[in-house]
């Protein structure tokens, strides 16, 4: 059922909450096929949706086989930049795949710039971003923990209190400020996104410290830690430890049977957070950049 059949016979256009669906769709299926290939989780593109976007319109294309979608070329502008997002089930060929990239720099054409997230240890695409100009300018870190494993529960600093947006929506909502005002009904319209697994804690005066949101992906039974924040006052507290570790439990008891983060390698705070809960580094990837006009 996951595995991906030759016999393709069609290619759709789909945006807005259409395309997350079946974006959502594809990441699953490829995350069935493979326990840790590929840089994405569905809950990653749902976590984007928290904002409005330019892209949020674009007819983003999506191929299929007699099972559901195998393939896309999918577009993301943040703040300062518009990435590509080359998704393929593990056992697509060679050919579709670079069908799948050249489709998306045609998509891209039109803007200053593109940047897309390669896998350090995915040659044909790294052969494929260098044929077109790109050059790598930065790196990231993803890690993994099984949930037969997972930390103890830190204790949580004095003068602080734990809250999920489940059991308390009264205080402002923690991802508006950075995220902007639609951020919690945008959050809201998807289909993996939990109030009680969108956890924060607040200080003696009801003032939000630290948040982190955990997504429980049943379809593939991963969870993941995208984002976590500790306010600059209230850092060193050991806030981020204890939404952290807390955060990690009730997905273990959500039913993930496996824990996924990334993070910056230079970030010596998240590098400490995260292994000292017990991930484990797996895989680097590399931001790619390149002027498409």
């Amino acid at each position: 059922m996951c595995s991906y059949s030759a016999a393709m016979h069609r290619v759709s256009e789909l945006s807005g909450l259409s395309h997350l669906a079946e974006a959502t769709a594809l990441l699953q299926r490829a995350r069935l096929e493979h326990p840790t290939m590929g840089l994405w989780e569905a809950a990653d593109r749902q976590w984007w949706w928290r904002t409005p976007r330019s892209t949020d319109d674009l007819p983003m294309p999506f191929w299929y086989d007699e099972d559901g979608p195998v393939a896309a070329a999918l577009m993301t502008a943040w703040s300062s930049s518009t990435w590509l997002d080359v998704i393929t089930l593990p056992s697509v060929t060679a050919s579709l795949r670079r069908e799948v990239f050249e489709r998306g720099l045609a998509l891209a054409a039109d803007l200053p710039s593109v940047e897309m997230l390669v896998d350090d240890e995915d040659e044909p695409l790294i052969e494929l971003v260098r044929e077109a100009g790109f050059r790598r300018e930065w790196n990231d870190m993803t890690a993994w923990m099984s949930a037969a494993t997972p930390p103890g529960i830190s204790t949580l600093a004095q003068g602080y209190s734990l809250h999920s947006r489940a059991s308390n929506t009264s205080t402002p909502y923690h991802y508006t400020r950075r995220n902007g005002p639609e951020a919690e009904n945008r959050l809201r319209q998807t289909s993996l996104y939990r109030p009680d697994l969108d956890l924060f804690v607040v200080d003696s005066h009801s003032y939000v410290a630290a948040y982190g949101l955990f997504w429980n992906d049943s379809a593939t039974g991963v969870g993941l830690v995208e984002p976590m924040r500790t306010e600059e006052p209230h850092q060193r507290m050991g806030l981020a430890r204890h939404l952290l570790t807390t955060g990690i439990h009730k997905l273990v008891a959500a039913g993930s049977e496996r824990i996924k983060v990334s993070y910056e390698p230079d970030n010596t705070s998240a590098v400490a957070l995260y292994l000292g809960a017990g991930f484990e580094p797996t895989m680097t990837c590399s931001l790619w950049s390149a002027p498409t006009n």
